[in-house]
């Protein structure tokens, strides 16, 4: 008789079978994918996709104010017939008008008005998807304060939910708010809360006060630097003191307050529709913020790169 030969077993029957290379490979890509370590990276993706998104909408929400504000500027009151500019301070002319200057703006037209509430829920509603953002918690800050609700303002900023590293924008903001109300003590530690904790070049920047200055004082701060006197510009903010009977330093307070407001202009739109730059800096830092707006002939501002007067 001759032995016949076992039959094979069927694949896989046998213990310890061994598992295409293909097969073996799909099943580590499911356990990774499953892993409690997958699922919190996938979230935290789509935690930053969703943010990236929210801060688009505000930024689209922000720009449709403002082109809403540029329609809603009341048309020149005074009848301006153009002419030179007293100072071009890079884009912009400069006109001292004199007795024709307007002191008091008119009332913003009711529909800006809410419009700016609409703003103002849109930005409220894009920071609880991406409430680290500081370009949003600023915008929010400057539009409160438009609106008149700086103890709202103040409130938030206090709240901040800004990563540490960029806690020093909430101490500014904090700061902004607080010297509005008057509170020019308080205002003072905050900012300088927040000039001890920003990057070094920044809080050199802010510190300056050349655009301040007339050709003499620039003269007398070099004449300091080149002596190493830099107790120069402490002495000079002290003598700049309007009011020696008031609490605080206001005028290193609406400094500070004017160096924040300018960073929220940064990366956002504006109604001069022009992108934010060292004129328009230098401007609101010797001058301040605009209250109030109304709108040039554009015939008759030859030269100018916007109607638009702030």
């Amino acid at each position: 008789m001759t032995a016949v030969p076992p039959r094979p077993a069927a694949h896989g029957a046998r213990r310890g079978r061994v598992l295409r290379p293909d097969v073996a490979w799909l099943g580590v890509l499911v356990a990774f994918a499953t892993s409690p370590a997958a699922v919190a990276a996938q979230r935290f993706d789509a935690a930053q996709a969703d943010s990236a998104a929210a801060v688009e909408r505000a930024r689209s929400a922000q720009g449709r104010f403002e082109r809403e504000r540029v329609r809603r500027i009341p048309l020149d009151r005074w009848g301006f017939s153009g002419g030179g500019c007293d100072e071009r301070v890079g884009r912009m002319c400069l006109r001292l008008e004199g007795g024709s200057d307007w002191w008091w703006p008119e009332e913003e037209a009711p529909e800006l008005t809410a419009a700016r509430a609409r703003l103002i829920e849109q930005l409220a509603e894009a920071a609880r998807t991406a409430p680290g953002d500081p370009w949003i918690l600023g915008q929010r800050v400057v539009y409160l304060g438009e609106a008149g609700r700086w103890a709202e303002a103040e409130r938030l900023a206090t709240r901040c939910g800004i990563r540490a590293e960029e806690r020093w924008w909430c101490d500014a903001l904090e700061g902004l708010a607080l010297h509005v109300q008057g509170d020019y003590v308080v205002a003072a530690e905050r900012f300088r809360a927040a000039l001890a904790s920003m990057e070094p070049d920044r809080a050199l920047e802010w510190r300056e006060v050349g655009d301040l200055l007339t050709s003499e004082g620039d003269d007398a701060r070099d004449r300091a630097v080149e002596r190493g006197d830099s107790a120069a510009v402490d002495r000079f903010w002290a003598l700049s003191d309007p009011l020696f009977l008031v609490p605080g330093n206001d005028r290193w307070t609406e400094h500070m307050a004017r160096r924040t407001w300018s960073r929220t202009r940064e990366g956002a739109r504006n109604a001069y529709s022009m992108s934010w730059g060292s004129d328009l800096d230098e401007l609101l830092v010797r001058y301040g913020w605009e209250v109030g707006w109304e709108r040039r002939d554009p015939g008759a501002s030859i030269g100018v790169s916007t109607s638009a007067v702030g």
